[in-house]
């Protein structure tokens, strides 16, 4: 019969590893044109950048908010897996 329940080690591999690339994902550089009087450009680099860099702030930070609470669930699933098992008695079957 083969092994069943969490790795919590390895969960927490997976979420580090998301953690870490999530957080690789930097803010863009602002463009600065030295002269443009067209709109689109203006509009582009003082609030498209801006609102994504503002965006991918709040996804860094929902990023490690989430690790941490699907780390905590490993654990609590580890914690009730081996709970679990010091009650069951084995052997039945169908």
């Amino acid at each position: 019969m083969s092994k069943t329940g969490t790795e919590h080690s390895t969960w927490t591999s997976l979420t580090s590893d998301v953690n870490t690339s999530v957080s690789n994902i930097f803010d863009m550089i602002p463009l600065h044109f030295s002269y443009t009087d067209l709109a689109l450009f203006k509009n582009f680099s003082e609030n498209y950048i801006t609102l994504l860099n503002g965006s991918l702030a709040t996804l860094r930070s929902y990023s490690v908010s989430d690790v941490h609470h699907m780390n905590q669930a490993s654990e609590n699933k580890v914690s009730d897996d081996s709970a679990g098992a010091g009650k069951f008695s084995g052997g039945g079957g169908m």
